[in-house]
């Protein structure tokens, strides 16, 4: 897999991301600022998604997903 590294950091951000959300609710935080984490983390999973259908497909995969 040629961008685990960028991949494990992005999901990393994810999973801080999560924290943060959940941080904001348990402190009845601002929504904007909720609303905000979620669409930074909207936008990492569509990074990682990116970085994943770059990635070549072998023969021998058993969920090729087109």
């Amino acid at each position: 897999m040629r961008h685990r590294e960028t991949i494990r950091r992005r999901l990393e951000q994810i999973d801080g991301n999560m924290t943060n959300m959940d941080l904001l609710v348990k402190r009845g935080g601002n929504v904007n600022d909720f609303l905000e984490l979620i669409d930074r983390t909207k936008n990492v999973i569509d990074e990682i998604k990116s970085f994943i259908e770059l990635e070549p497909t072998t023969p021998d995969e058993i969920n090729i997903i087109k």
